[in-house]
Order: C-alpha cells, then structure tokens, then sequence
C-alpha cells in the first residue's frame, strides 16, 4: 500500500526519487517479506528465531532512513544540495498525508509489536 502511494506519488511529480525503491527506501522489500519470513521461523522451522529480531531491527532502521528522507527533503534541502523544500505542498495533502501521520506509525507500532511478542514467547 505505501509503496502504491510513492510510486503515484513520483509519477504525479509530489515526491522525488530518494523516497521510493528508486533511491533509499526499502520498505517495500520488509513488507513482502514479512509473511514468508514469519512462515519460515515460526510455521516450517527453516530458519532461527534470531531472524525474527534481526528482520525487525533491521525495518526500524530503513523506516527510520525514510523518515529522514522525508524530513530532509521537506525541512533541510540542502542535504540534497537544493535550497527549496523538494516536496511541494500537494505532498501535505490526503492521500499522501496518510504515509507520514498514519502508514509510517503503524509500521513502526507492527514492527515494535512483533519484538514485544518474541521477548514474551522466551
């Protein structure tokens, strides 16, 4: 869902590049993975429980990069070598207001649930 938004996104000419799989962020890759991951420690054995912790650390840190992809191009453009906001207002409306106040805490409360729930299974 939150990637189908960054690539309208990039098309509609809201967001730039270093906010989808074109440039930094690689969510996406966390979110399909995360059904086969679960089912290959926890249902088939295949790999360790230790996966399940590294998978999730490892999601924080890219939803952490993403958020300073969008607070960089929003607040601090010169990290990217611009003087401007390289977001335009139209990235502050719905349904692109949906990635930043809701899709990206919901993420992190997901990925924050699924270490609590490893801790309380040991």
């Amino acid at each position: 869902v939150v990637e189908t938004l960054f690539i309208h996104a990039l098309a509609e000419g809201v967001f730039n590049p270093q906010v989808t799989l074109e440039g930094y962020n690689y969510d996406m890759l966390f979110a399909l993975t995360a059904l086969p991951i679960g089912y290959a420690v926890y249902q088939k054995r295949w790999l360790p429980e230790l996966v399940i912790v590294l998978w999730n650390y490892l999601g924080l840190a890219v939803l952490a990069s993403v958020i300073f992809l969008f607070m960089a191009s929003l607040y601090k453009p010169q990290v990217f070598g611009s003087e401007s906001p390289l977001l335009p207002l139209e990235a502050m409306s719905y349904p692109y207001v949906l990635i930043a106040g809701f899709l990206m805490p919901s993420a992190v409360f997901l990925h924050m649930l699924s270490l609590v729930q490893f801790r309380k299974r040991k």
